[in-house]
């Protein structure tokens, strides 16, 4: 007896060939690498402005606390033991004051052991960070006292023989000037410069230093209050070509230290 139903015919095609399955790879990794960078750039641009935001807040609380002080910006550690050779350092009476005016230091350390381990460690919310840094937080306070900015400079107050600058105000009544920026240094022997915000990602958190990878520019702020984003082009260079700029404070260590007048 012959059947009504009858089996289904039977596709010429079991699936993907092996060609069509290296096409479909090719186009997929084709478009990641049309994709991703852009990706990247996008990443590093809301990191730049909450950087950014982050300086406009330092600005305020500089200029609170200026306005309490007789008019004296807070500064760089001058006497406790870094004596400006540090701009990423500042004194403990200064950084103590300013945790009330909203620049957060986390707690002060009771040891040399018990600052080398929790540095390590600590994740403390604080305005002194730039989030396109990887090591993601900075040391802040250490056993004697003194707070650690890392990821800025402190540019306030700058002088003598060492200051190659034009404008550092001291006083909320000198004329307008920088008050802090991103970590920008000058390797002159390296014929290199360096900042938060390379051209080719982040810096390393530890380890060798690619100094190819040159800033974009920096964040900074000033003393009439506003932050901003400074363009590489910006940058004073000593003379037409040089691929760093003009070193504006001399260390002592085997770099120098940069940022714009205004």
């Amino acid at each position: 007896m012959n059947s009504l139903v009858r089996e289904p015919a039977r596709s010429s095609r079991a699936g993907f060939t092996l060609i069509e399955l290296l096409v479909v790879v090719a186009i997929i990794a084709i478009l990641a690498g049309m994709l991703l960078p852009g990706l990247a750039r996008a990443r590093e641009r809301s990191k730049r402005v909450a950087c950014l935001s982050n300086l406009k807040g330092q600005a305020l609380s500089f200029t609170m606390y200026a306005d309490d002080f007789a008019g004296i910006y807070p500064t760089a550690d001058q006497q406790t033991a870094w004596k400006l050779d540090a701009l990423y350092v500042m004194s403990s009476n200064q950084a103590v004051s300013l945790m009330s005016y909203g620049l957060n230091g986390g707690r002060m350390r009771v040891s040399e052991a018990d600052f080398t381990a929790d540095i390590k460690q600590a994740r403390t919310p604080t305005v002194w960070l730039c989030p396109s840094r990887l090591d993601s937080t900075p040391r802040l306070f250490d056993q004697k006292g003194l707070l650690h900015v890392d990821h800025f400079i402190i540019l306030t107050g700058l002088s003598g023989s060492r200051f190659r600058g034009i404008r550092s105000p001291a006083r909320s009544g000198d004329p307008m000037g920088p008050l802090t920026a991103d970590h920008t240094q000058v390797f002159v022997a390296k014929n290199s410069w360096i900042s938060n915000h390379g051209t080719r990602g982040a810096l390393p958190a530890n380890g060798v230093v690619n100094f190819a990878n040159t800033p974009a520019g920096h964040n900074q702020s000033f003393s009439d209050g506003h932050a901003e984003w400074v363009s590489e082009k910006r940058f004073l260079r000593t003379k037409a070509g040089d691929k760093y700029p003009k070193a504006l404070w001399a260390s002592g260590w085997p770099w120098d230290w940069t940022w714009v007048d205004n």
